[in-house]
C-alpha cells in the first residue's frame, strides 16, 4: 500500500515538473527578471513595460490569449509586441509555449 502511494506521488510530481504550463523565468532577460522579482516583494500590482517575442506571428487569437492574462498590448509588429503588465501577469505569460523571450523596456535618451 505504502509503495503504491509513493509511486503515485512520484509519477504525479514528475508530470507536474515536466508540464509546459510551468513558469519559465528563463524567458525573461536579467533586467526584467530582477524587476519582476522586486515588484513581487514590494508592489505586486505595479505595472511595468516590456517587449515580447513569439515564435509565431501575433494574430487576433494570440493577442486575445495574451490580453486575457491582464497584459495590455500597445504595439504589434509581426512576432514582436510591446506591452505592460504586473509581476504576476508577466510570470504567467512565460507559461505560453509560443513566447520566446521577454525583455524589460528601457527608455533610451538621445546623445
Amino acid at each position: 500500500m505504502y509503495n503504491s502511494i509513493m509511486l503515485l506521488f512520484t509519477i504525479s510530481l514528475l508530470m507536474l515538473s515536466c508540464s509546459s504550463n510551468n513558469i519559465n523565468e528563463e524567458k525573461m532577460d536579467t533586467l526584467l527578471r530582477q524587476k519582476v522579482n522586486l515588484l513581487m516583494k514590494e508592489s505586486p500590482s505595479e505595472r511595468t513595460d516590456f517587449i515580447g517575442k513569439c515564435n509565431i506571428p501575433i494574430d487576433q487569437e494570440v493577442r486575445s490569449e495574451i490580453e486575457n492574462l491582464g497584459i495590455e498590448i500597445q504595439t504589434v509588429i509581426g512576432d514582436i509586441f510591446t506591452a505592460s503588465g504586473n509581476a504576476v501577469q508577466i510570470k504567467e505569460l512565460t507559461r505560453l509555449e509560443y513566447i520566446v523571450s521577454l525583455e524589460l523596456s528601457v527608455e533610451r535618451k538621445p546623445f
